[in-house]
């Protein structure tokens, strides 16, 4: 038992010793506050940056988004004109085989 708090006590004469020798070193000569400030401001920076190059992508992205659905819209348009156009050329012609069949139909 003798030989335990003996080890205590030199343990504890060790702990208050590392104490003291903190207590050397000046508080502002070796603050992390500085440091930590620093880091949030590049950190907040940082983040205002990113912020304003996503804003600038999202206009971005808005202005292509409504050119291309514009675009789609003259191609449907496009489409529309172009199969009434095909549907009015296949009457035409169904219309000239009939006229063709009859005069093949009746002999002259």
């Amino acid at each position: 038992m003798l030989g335990a708090s003996v080890n205590f006590k030199g343990f504890k004469n060790e702990i208050m010793s590392s104490e003291d020798q903190t207590k050397k070193f000046n508080q502002t000569e070796y603050s992390t506050q500085p440091t930590i400030s620093t880091v949030l401001e590049r950190i907040n920076a940082l983040g205002d940056s990113i912020g304003l190059r996503l804003n600038a992508l999202e206009e971005r992205f808005v202005t292509e988004i409504t050119e291309v659905v514009a675009t789609v819209r003259r191609v449907e348009r496009k489409i529309e004109i172009l199969n009434d156009s095909l549907l009015e050329v296949r009457a035409d012609n169904r219309d000239m085989l009939e006229r063709v069949e009859r005069l093949e139909s009746n002999p002259a």
